[in-house]
């Protein structure tokens, strides 16, 4: 089969591969003009608690998505020639979603009140919160299951650079911390809201009420998707909150710049997940996720050695000052975009589509507990600092490949036969 034949027999793939890598180009480029801004403006200490609010409502995000960018792309993936079934899942996601967030709200503005920090940043805290609006309300999963990812390519992209505008606008000194949280908030609702616009007007897709028993029926598919997704996130994002309880406000902004430049080498694995899942979930060919597999890791092996010898530059580009301790984090942590990609096309990209979700939950859950054990040990023998954490992220994705190879190992997922793609 010829090129021209290949690209034809996957032109939805190509078509959202295209648009997505439009959308990560400015994605990345986004950063390099609002984050030195925000570093200088605001300082290391200011910056690293609107990080640290930020980390607290992406671990509340994880509650209201419950797993459904996955469950969800699926089920949409398997149905998108049956309108009727397509409103059932839209409508069942969004009221399961909305029920959750609105005791996420309630529990959180509680707690607010009744923990010490949290009440004496209060306004960063609350303001911060509604950057859940995004799980709430943006569609991806709805996008992916279609193919369409030229919606949320356009919308991120009006979003995202309405952003950078107002920041350079409304942020002028340290004082203006809680605009950088609130425009994301407001961003996230506008994306939101127009992305819901265009489910309803443009694919027509009807929001109707469910019996109980239909979203019962929803939260019960995705609960071990959610389990996962908790999983995954307690070392995502437990690093952030580890680095400020223990460690202080810069050293979260350092770490964050860490963080930052490793998800732009991470950024193509996501795209090509993305791109490739529907096609995954519908034709469960082994030798097409292989063959996307070891291509990727091909290319970000390429791209890590890349920010490993400019480490110092891009600090130096991103911060304004050379600093020998980010440098390092950034060089630890972009390594782990290699496992990455085994996690990816091991786990989500075989585990799921074939089945096994409930294994796929159980290798979350152990790596998760792998990353608590360790936090717990640095902790406990008084080794706690920003490199120690970095190197906890990079074992625990290590980790997460092992056991995940391990499982596709013994169930057969790892060889399959060829296939014209």
């Amino acid at each position: 089969m010829n090129i021209k034949t290949k690209i034809l027999n996957n032109k939805s793939i190509v078509s959202n591969f295209s648009y997505l890598t439009l959308f990560q180009i400015f994605s990345i480029l986004f950063p390099f003009f609002t984050y030195p801004y925000l570093l200088r403006v605001l300082g290391f200490d200011i910056y690293g608690k609107v990080i640290f609010a930020q980390a607290i409502a992406t671990n509340i995000c994880i509650f209201v998505n419950f797993g459904f960018n996955v469950s969800g792309t699926n089920n949409v993936a398997t149905s998108q020639e049956n309108s009727l079934k397509l409103s059932e899942i839209v409508s069942s996601i969004y009221s399961v979603k909305f029920v959750i967030w609105s005791f996420c709200l309630l529990i959180y503005f509680a707690l607010i009140q009744i923990i010490p920090f949290l009440r004496a940043d209060k306004w960063l805290y609350i303001v911060a919160f509604f950057i859940s609006f995004n799980d709430l309300l943006f569609p991806i999963w709805f996008f992916q299951g279609i193919e369409k990812m030229k919606y949320i390519t356009f919308i991120n992209l009006g979003v995202r650079s309405l952003f950078v505008i107002l920041v350079f606008i409304f942020v002028k000194n340290h004082k203006d911390y809680l605009v950088v949280p609130l425009l994301n908030a407001i961003g996230a609702f506008l994306g939101g809201i127009v992305a819901l616009w265009v489910v309803v007007k443009i694919e027509k897709v009807k929001l109707m009420t469910q019996p109980i028993s239909t979203l019962r029926k929803y939260l019960v598919d995705s609960f071990p998707l959610f389990v996962s997704s908790l999983s995954v996130q307690i070392y995502i994002n437990g690093n952030k909150l580890l680095v400020g309880s223990f460690l202080g406000m810069t050293e979260v902004a350092i770490y964050d710049m860490g963080e930052k430049i490793t998800s732009i080498i991470k950024i193509p694995i996501a795209m090509i997940s993305q791109a490739t899942f529907p096609k995954v979930s519908r034709e469960k060919n082994i030798r097409f996720i292989n063959r996307l597999m070891w291509s990727t890791l091909v290319f970000i092996s390429f791209v890590y050695i890349v920010v490993f010898v400019l480490a110092d530059f891009i600090v130096v580009l991103l911060s304004g000052t050379h600093n020998l301790a980010t440098v390092d984090v950034v060089r630890i942590l972009a390594f782990s975009s290699i496992p990455v990609v085994f996690n990816y096309f091991l786990g989500t990209h075989r585990l799921i589509p074939f089945g096994y979700k409930k294994t796929y939950l159980i290798n979350t859950i152990i790596s998760s507990c792998f990353f608590l054990l360790g936090a717990f040990g640095i902790i406990g023998f008084d080794i706690i600092s920003i490199h120690a954490i970095a190197y906890l992220d990079l074992l625990t994705e290590i980790v997460v490949c092992l056991v995940n190879l391990y499982s596709c190992y013994r169930l057969k997922l790892l060889c399959g036969r060829d296939a014209d793609i």
